[in-house]
């Protein structure tokens, strides 16, 4: 007997959303999660994006750090990012129909992040002329 592979059915669109990577430290890493559908199943993507933050400045129910009082630029930095990294994942689900593999997601958001290894120029090979050895 066949077995057919059916994508899952979606209700809404993946929304991207925010934790923290871990609650007990005094300063930890932001992550960036999807649920994304992909070959039948539903996949959760985590995306580390080099974003930090002190957990008491952190709205949980907000996914948004509390922007409060003399830390107004620092905070206001972090909810700036968070919000392009946001459109960003939107944008390329959009693009893709919302099923895209996790794998490629990681890619599409590290190329238009501009965060791409990019291989340094190599020189072909210089001969050295006879009066030059």
């Amino acid at each position: 007997m066949k077995q057919i592979c059916l994508m899952p059915k979606l209700l809404r669109p993946p929304l991207p959303s925010f934790y923290l990577h871990s609650k007990n430290k005094p300063v930890t890493s932001i992550l960036l999660s999807v649920v994304l559908p992909y070959k039948g199943k539903m996949h959760r993507f985590k995306y580390h994006f080099g974003c930090s933050i002190e957990t008491r400045f952190w709205d949980t129910h907000k996914q948004r750090p509390r922007v409060i009082g003399k830390h107004y630029d620092y905070l206001g930095a972090i909810r700036d990012q968070l919000n392009e990294i946001e459109t960003l994942c939107k944008d390329i689900l959009k693009e893709y129909a919302n099923t895209i593999s996790p794998k490629k997601l990681k890619e599409e958001l590290d190329k238009r992040r501009g965060m791409t290894k990019k291989a340094p120029p190599t020189a072909p090979p210089v001969n050295p002329t006879l009066l030059q050895f």
